[in-house]
């Protein structure tokens, strides 16, 4: 199962990239990185002017600091599980790898549906009375589709790799040893069959051969009793 790790490796490397872009109206605000997502820390973010008027006087507009998310922890931890599982365990038990693929598949989508109630309660220095999921969006980057697409490639080939290989096994020695064994039988009576068609030949030919001799022992009688009639 060596293909479906170069797919759970690529989910890993996914995190590297950005996940979520944040922008208010045609204007980016910030990026978000998987790896970002993972750890937390603080989030550059640009305010732009339509945003300054929302700024509250006491405060300054600071960089927000964001908390890991447990779902960006649980997608990359089960991507490290399905690529260790891949490159330890036989393929026959192909099944767990895919389980786990389709558990990294739906923690991302929920990763995907609470980013921006994360952002959203993230103290940025704004007015806190105004709703800025009203005013901000958030689009799927790169990263993530990277790695949902990879999460599903290495299940498919997981279990079309286990599936090749149980069938397989499918055919257990038992009835490699019943094949050989009726293959034998076959040429053996093909032997037999054979040296009996010999055989029966054999007697044929010597049935002939002495009916023939019969027939000349009795024509010379014959003739030896008609030259003692006639004497």
């Amino acid at each position: 199962m060596k293909i479906s790790a170069i797919f759970y490796a690529i989910v890993i490397l996914a995190f590297l990239m950005p996940f979520f872009v944040v922008s208010c109206d045609t204007t980016e605000l910030a990026s978000l990185k998987g790896i970002k997502l993972v750890t937390g820390g603080e989030v550059k973010i640009t305010i732009p002017e339509i945003m300054q008027d929302m700024q509250q006087d006491e405060n300054k507009i600071n960089n927000p600091s964001m908390s890991a998310q447990p779902f960006a922890i649980v997608a990359i931890v089960l991507a490290v599980a399905a690529l260790i599982l891949v490159l330890a365990l036989p393929v026959k038990m192909y099944l767990l790898p895919a389980i786990v693929s389709i558990l990294g598949i739906i923690s991302l989508q929920l990763l995907n549906a609470n980013i921006m109630s994360v952002l959203s309660s993230t103290k940025t220095g704004l007015d806190p009375s105004i709703d800025l999921s009203s005013i901000m969006s958030i689009k799927t980057q790169s990263g993530f589709w990277l790695a949902n697409i990879a999460f599903i490639l290495g299940g498919i080939f997981t279990i079309i790799l286990g599936m090749k290989n149980q069938s397989k096994l499918a055919l257990s020695p038992q009835a490699v040893e019943e094949v050989s064994a009726s293959i034998i039988s076959d040429e053996n009576l093909s032997d037999w069959e054979g040296t009996e068609n010999k055989t029966f030949s054999e007697v044929d030919d010597n049935n002939i051969i002495s009916s023939e001799e019969n027939e000349t022992v009795d024509q010379e009688e014959e003739e030896k009793e008609e030259k003692e009639k006639l004497e």
